[in-house]
Order: structure tokens, then sequence, then C-alpha cells
């Protein structure tokens, strides 16, 4: 007799081989955003919104991780009002490793399982920040022209190990004097096997 695949449970149950040599499994395929939120491990955070009254680069955003698990941003949301500035859209600008926000507010970033049944949270040191503040250190890492007036999604595949941490700042149009702006991250907490 050949090799055989039993049942671990302790049943006399055999795996089954198709006609074609294959083996018969059942499984089950979800995207991985589904599954992190099945097991309260997605998250969308934000800035909520911040007015802007000029038309400066301005930090939006910082969050560090400080917990154990990596968190993986698997999109940025940008969003916008109107303005009365001359252009169109905004420069967002994302940074790598910054150290913290100048010039911003205390306030932490909006954390929201998207599993309400869950209580997970997240470990972060995060700020918000107002305008004309700045992020302190970092290095650029990507940046785009957003249109004003949408939810611009931006997929990304970012992954923040313990200790790492991502900033972002945003520059309105020429001549602005009120600008609404709101930086959202969504985000999977990567649990160690």
């Amino acid at each position: 007799m050949g090799f055989q695949i039993q049942d671990g449970t302790g049943s006399p149950r055999k795996a089954k081989v198709s006609e074609q040599f294959r083996l018969e499994v059942d499984s089950v395929s979800r995207e991985e955003r589904l599954q992190s939120a099945l097991s309260g491990d997605a998250f969308v955070v934000g800035s909520g919104a911040v007015i802007l009254t000029g038309s400066t680069a301005s930090a939006i955003l910082y969050l560090q991780n400080d917990g154990d698990e990596d968190l993986i941003i698997s999109r940025y949301l940008f969003s916008t009002s109107a303005t009365n500035g001359t252009g169109v859209s905004v420069l967002g600008i994302i940074y790598k490793n910054p150290t913290g926000i100048s010039g911003g507010t205390s306030v932490p970033i909006n954390i929201n399982n998207i599993n309400f049944g869950s209580s997970e949270t997240l470990d972060i040191t995060s700020e918000i920040g107002a305008q004309s503040a700045t992020l302190d250190g970092g290095t650029p890492f990507s940046s785009a022209w957003l249109p004003l007036e949408v939810l611009n999604e931006i997929p990304a595949q970012t992954i923040l190990p313990k200790g790492s941490s991502i900033g972002v700042e945003v520059t309105p149009p020429a001549g602005s004097t009120a600008i609404a702006v709101s930086v959202g991250l969504n985000i999977e907490k990567r649990r160690k096997l």
C-alpha cells in the first residue's frame, strides 16, 4: 500500500484522491483585509478634518507603531474641501520615519476597528497636525497631486515594524485661505506566528 494521509483527529478517515490523481481539498478564499477584519485586526485611522488657512506645506498626521505586531498600510485616503485658491489639487507627501510633529495638536488620531464586535486596538503613538505644522525628521517616501473635493484612495503595501513611523504633509493650492483636509490610513495588524 502507498503513502496515506489520515485524519489527525484519530478517526479512520483518509484523504480522497480524484480520478486524475489529485488530492481533494475544501478551502475558503478571502481577501487579506476581510480576513483581518474577521479577526478584529483591521482598522481605519485618520486625522479628521484639519483646517488649513494658507497655501504653505503643513503636517497633517504622524503615526508610530509601538506594538510588537507589524502594521500593514493597505491604502492611503485623502479628502479635501473646495478651495478659494487658484489650483485644482493639493500636493500630498508621505514621509518615512519622522519623529513627530512640531506645531501640531496633542490630540491622537482617530482609531476605528472595522469589526464592530472586536475590542482590539492599535498600540501606536500619534499626532494630528495643523496649519504650518512641520514633521520632525523623516525622509520623503512618496508624493501625489490629489484632486479637490473627492476621496482619493491610493493603494499601498507599506509595512511599519515596531518603532517605525509615517507622516503626511499636505500643500494646498496657491492662494488658499481656507481648506479642510482629512488624511486616513487603512491598516491591518499582522500577528507573529
